[in-house]
């Protein structure tokens, strides 16, 4: 089964993945702000998140965005990602 890309969707995007699989809509601000303000990229990361939700979106969704393939520094104190889009 391929993944769907998680990340990216807004509130009521989120908010619709939770109602389609009978999660409380209060859950989707929880994970909203999990992969905004804290920057999760497993969801098994979450520890406010019950199991079940947690296994499904596991199976169901990708967290991550970018694989980074090397990280790059110079003498200006600049940091350079190099990387490919998952």
């Amino acid at each position: 089964m391929v993944q769907k890309q998680i990340k990216g969707l807004n509130l009521q995007e989120i908010t619709r993945i939770c109602e389609m699989n009978n999660f409380p809509p209060f859950r989707a601000k929880q994970l909203y702000h999990w992969m905004y303000r804290h920057g999760i990229n497993e969801a098994n990361e979450m520890n406010n998140i019950p199991k079940d939700m947690s296994e499904l979106l596991s199976q169901e969704y990708q967290f991550k965005t970018l694989q980074v393939e090397e990280i790059q520094s110079s003498e200006n104190d600049t940091i350079t990602f190099l990387g490919n889009p998952l």
